[in-house]
């Protein structure tokens, strides 16, 4: 094509070289400015910059403790694994103050994810609050015969004029889920929020008796469950993950691959167990890593107390637990 061109420009009268001239300089100017933006691009990447517009975020995430945190939409409030609220009672008074439709997502029966008084408030509001609970929270936990519950296992669908759940494996016990909102403004694009429970890659190299697997069958699930995610759910606008720093030198491995997969626009910490020094430090890792993503990370100068007081308790319940299921696998 170029051999052509200069053939034509020497064989043609004065005006048609003129047109070529200019027909060539502008072809030249925008192959040029192309170039440009694509390393303006690159240069972008490399700082950390995003270069393109983001999605837009119309919804807000509140933490509340551990695991737990509100997800609000312009008519939904939405509460994931409540265990106990803050000491100035921030979850009781969100819920006192609000008209919108509350929802209780509970991923699995262990104590630090579900409080059965979740139950007694449902009584108590004219509007009563919708409870979907994984099936292990209604085996594992007295669940009230007069409260109506959804009961949600992995590969189960829910959904009502408000919002959508696809249920997911876990890495323990229960679920993870998806929960989509469908009230959003006109032309806006709908928020999706991913909690993960207990879902996990809890690997420990050199093994922990809270595992019921081995670790390269553990990192094999937590990947194939997560593939089942991207599937269905490529871009998430919110992921509220754990990020347990008792797993050592490994305890950035789940959220890493995690992030790699499934596009994330705003990133969650949970299950810290209030160290929050090396909470702070994995944070910034993975913000330097995953420079699309912004990570939220507030400690609460509460969580101590909180921590200091139910950490053995928890661990104990869950030796318990533990037990009784080796028992009932036996029997």
């Amino acid at each position: 094509m170029f051999f052509l061109s200069v053939t034509a420009y020497f064989l043609s009268s004065t005006e048609m070289k003129c047109c070529f001239s200019v027909v060539l300089l502008l072809v030249f100017e925008w192959r040029t400015m192309t170039f440009g933006f694509y390393l303006y691009l690159c240069n972008a990447v490399d700082r950390g910059v995003t270069a393109l517009p983001r999605y837009a975020m119309s919804t807000k995430i509140t933490y509340i403790h551990h695991s737990c945190f509100v997800w609000e939409g312009p008519r939904t409030m939405v509460v994931f694994d409540y265990w106990c609220d803050t000491e100035d009672r921030r979850l009781q008074r969100m819920l006192g103050a609000t008209q919108k439709q509350i929802y209780f997502v509970v991923s699995h029966f262990h104590q630090d994810h579900f409080n059965p008084v979740i139950f007694e408030w449902g009584r108590a509001t004219a509007e009563p609050p919708r409870l979907l609970i994984s099936h292990d929270v209604s085996k594992r936990r007295r669940v009230p015969k007069s409260v109506p519950v959804t009961v949600l296992r992995p590969g189960d669908h829910y959904e009502d004029r408000l919002l959508t759940l696809d249920a997911y494996r876990s890495t323990d016990v229960g679920i993870s889920s998806v929960v989509t909102l469908k009230d959003v403004a006109e032309g806006e694009t709908a928020d999706s929020a991913f909690h993960a429970g207990d879902l996990n890659n809890w690997y420990f190299p050199e093994g922990d008796e809270r595992l019921h697997v081995l670790v390269h069958e553990m990192e094999g699930l937590f990947l194939s469950t997560v593939r089942d995610i991207q599937l269905d759910h490529p871009h998430v606008t919110h992921a509220m993950f754990p990020l347990d720093p008792r797993l050592d030198k490994e305890w950035l491995r789940g959220p890493a691959q995690w992030l790699t997969r499934i596009e994330t626009d705003h990133f969650y910490p949970m299950h810290t167990w209030g160290y929050h020094d090396k909470v702070r430090q994995g944070v910034e890792e993975l913000a330097y890593l995953f420079p699309h993503t912004q990570f939220h990370y507030n400690a609460d100068p509460q969580a101590d107390k909180l921590y200091g007081t139910y950490r053995q308790i928890v661990d104990e319940k869950r030796q318990e637990d533990n037990e009784q299921l080796e028992e009932n696998d036996i029997s």
